[in-house]
């Protein structure tokens, strides 16, 4: 906070106070100690990476068909014969009878009557020749010109037809087949995958998205063999049916009793596609031979409904081919997918259902309960010992992993369980001692995290009984900073503490967001680890479960699934899937550095910035609005504006010139020792606006009594 003073002969002192905004929500602080431009209470908005306070994109449906936002609209100016109304299809039957728009507004009172179209198949209209608009085989209009892309009279009505415009296209992006959550979602080679329970034989289904919307992904066969032979069935053999003739390619093979060596190896099976049909016969490898003995035909494999799937995509090969997601989701048996090839990865566990995944020193990691599991090194798929892999125990259930910021060679892991955090150093399974031998290194004891709360970007983020902590490497053995960074939130917290159901980051604002069951959410910035602030934000839906990721572009997307079974964009479009976004945020009580002195409110200003046309209201409140200190009436006021061309506007006494608002003046009227500022607006189709600071001026009274 800024403060100046002016004075002139006979006139009563005033002060100018400067306060910035970009502190967070603080809900622990007494007020009159809380620092200028904190809040008291806030909702959907974030703390902006460079200063001020920045409402929240909003997200929409998501399945691979065009978005919703990304939505356009036409003028069409006509001649009407009869009435057109909102909704209706229209044809220019002149234009060959097959271009086509739905209206979506009717303007007949303007000088050149017009429609507003969307959905727009052709081109309707013609810059020089008079077509004719039929709407059901009926003619009800003339065009006099082609159709203009946008066309609104106003920024605003741009913004309201653009809103109506994409609720057109709304419907066309359904759920993804099934009932209840979404299970898991992330996104390979820029294509979307997503879980769900199918509603059948208590079984999941993994879709992808399309052009055309969701589509199911083959998750591959099984095959159940008895009586091994003596030379094993590796992945990529192709196996063929001595009798049937059919045959498979070998994605994977469990052993799960028996040996190879002892001829009487059984487990199954799996590959993705099969020639003819398997019946009751040997199988062989080899031109002769029989390798195992199987019972029937294979089945299509299927998951267990009911997990929670993570997801961690690595690359095992070297090569940008051999880029691959493993997933895990305490149901099934973890897998690896390429985008065409679904493998099941059995590990010999007797209760074969990993939690939770991580590929890390070129080996993939599971966990088991309280037991750390990993594959060979560079070898997936493999999980003997003998190839290098290994199990570390923990003691406690383990809730995730996160590799540590660092090289491949210098890195560490931290295996994070519900009350305990161990850091894993070397490369490989060796002996103890040996160069590069694992080392388990305890943290912490009695620091722990929730699952599904762990998020690294230039620190772990998590969360646990006491709140979001951090986990700082500096790269030296066993050398960790720990803190907890959500004290000025604590009472939120404690109410929600044990109802995370996901998190996520975005790289580009710097915040770590976590999520929890009655849609709220915390959205913390950060800028070189130290914490800008906290905030509090409330969606229309759920988020169970969210990924983060770049696409092939180097674009940041993100994307969520809820508990009514669709995929939503995050910080996508202006609306909540079409509703309305509620965003407001409310200042501590500021006392200008006079506490228990009265002042005089005069005027203010604000510094604002936005992109689009938007809208808001403000108003404040006196001596912590206390009904004993008559507060200002009828303060409730908006304005609007538009970021491609600021008109000059005044409203009372407010101007608006420039894209980045100067401080201009607004009347204030009023006495108290402090003030609170309030800023809020509820629409389905206003850009985000940024409050980087407000200026007060006021004039001191008197000394108020104790």
């Amino acid at each position: 906070m800024i403060k100046q003073t002016s004075m002139s002969k006979g006139v009563a002192q005033s002060e100018f106070d400067y306060i910035a905004f970009g502190f967070g929500l603080d809900l622990v602080t007494p007020s009159n100690q809380c620092v200028p431009g904190s809040l008291r209470d806030v909702k959907n908005y974030e703390v902006n990476i460079n200063g001020g306070y920045t409402g929240i994109d909003g997200y929409e449906r998501f399945n691979g068909k065009p978005s919703p936002s990304d939505a356009v609209y036409y003028r069409l100016d006509v001649t009407f014969s009869a009435v057109v109304e909102d909704g209706q299809t229209i044809t220019d039957i002149t234009n060959a009878g097959t271009n086509t728009g739905v209206v979506i507004e009717v303007v007949t009172d303007a000088t050149q009557p017009y429609l507003i179209v969307t959905r727009v198949v052709g081109t309707l209209g013609h810059s020089t020749n008079t077509n004719t608009i039929q709407v059901g085989g009926v003619t009800k209009a003339t065009t006099n010109n082609a159709m203009v892309s946008g066309g609104a009279a106003t920024s605003a009505l741009d913004a309201e037809y653009a809103s109506i415009a994409a609720d057109q296209y709304r419907p066309d992006i359904l759920v993804v087949p099934g009932e209840g959550d979404i299970l898991g979602v992330w996104m390979f080679n820029d294509i979307v995958y997503a879980w769900r329970n199918t509603g059948v034989s208590s079984k999941a289904a993994m879709y992808k998205s399309s052009a055309g919307g969701w589509v199911l992904v083959s998750l591959g066969r099984s095959l159940a063999y008895t009586s091994g032979g003596t030379t094993e069935i590796e992945p990529g053999d192709t196996i063929t049916g001595i009798t049937s003739g059919a045959t498979a390619v070998v994605t994977n093979i469990s052993l799960d009793s028996g040996t190879w060596a002892g001829g009487d190896a059984a487990g199954t099976i799996y590959f993705m596609t099969q020639t003819a049909s398997f019946q009751s016969e040997n199988i062989k490898t080899s031109p002769s031979g029989q390798e195992a003995t199987v019972g029937g035909n294979s089945v299509v494999y299927e998951a267990l409904a009911g997990g929670r799937f993570e997801f961690d995509t690595y690359n095992f090969g070297g090569s940008t081919g051999t880029v691959k997601v493993y997933g895990a989701d305490g149901v099934n048996l973890g897998f690896e997918f390429d985008g065409t090839t679904f493998t099941p990865i059995p590990t010999g566990m007797a209760s074969d259902m990993p939690s939770h995944v991580q590929a890390h020193k070129r080996h993939l990691f599971f966990s088991f309960g309280g037991s750390c599991q990993h594959s060979g090194i560079g070898t997936p798929l493999n999980w003997s010992p003998y190839f290098g892999a290994a199990e570390l125990a923990v003691g406690d259930t383990i809730t995730g992993f996160k590799v540590q910021p660092g090289s491949e060679q210098g890195g560490s892991m931290a295996i994070i369980s519900r009350n305990r955090i161990n850091m894993l150093y070397g490369s490989n399974a060796g002996a103890v001692g040996a160069a590069g031998a694992w080392e388990l290194v305890q943290y912490r004891e009695e620091v722990g995290a929730f699952a599904y709360s762990i998020q690294e970007f230039g620190q772990t983020m998590m969360m646990d009984d006491r709140g979001i902590t951090t986990l700082d490497s500096t790269y030296d053995f066993g050398n960790f900073g720990h803190s907890v960074v959500s004290k000025l939130v604590q009472p939120f917290i404690n109410t929600r503490k044990t109802s995370v159901t996901a998190s996520s980051i975005a790289r580009e604002k710097s915040q770590y967001r976590v999520f929890f069951n009655d849609a709220t959410s915390l959205y913390i910035t950060t800028d070189n680890k130290d914490v800008m602030g906290i905030m509090k934000n409330e969606f229309t839906n759920v988020v169970k479960c969210v990924c983060s990721l770049e696409d092939s572009s180097g674009n940041e997307v993100m994307y969520f699934g809820s508990d009514n079974g669709y995929v939503y964009q995050m910080d996508k479009g202006r609306s909540f899937d079409g509703a309305e976004i509620s965003r407001s945020f409310t200042t501590h009580f500021d006392n200008s550095k006079s506490p228990r002195i009265e002042k005089s409110y005069l005027d203010g200003s604000f510094e604002i910035s936005g992109a689009g046309y938007a809208q808001f209201n403000f108003r404040y409140e006196l001596g912590y609005n206390q009904v004993t200190i008559p507060q200002p009436a009828g303060r409730d006021v908006s304005v609007a504006f538009s970021s491609a061309a600021w008109d000059t506007m005044v409203w009372d006494n407010f101007v608006w010139d420039g894209s980045v608002l100067s401080p201009s003046n607004i009347d204030l009227s009023g006495s108290g020792e402090n003030i609170s500022m309030i800023f809020s607006s509820s629409s389905n189709y206003y850009a985000p606006l940024t409050f980087s600071g407000a200026q007060l001026r006021q004039v001191l009274r008197k000394q108020l009594r104790s």
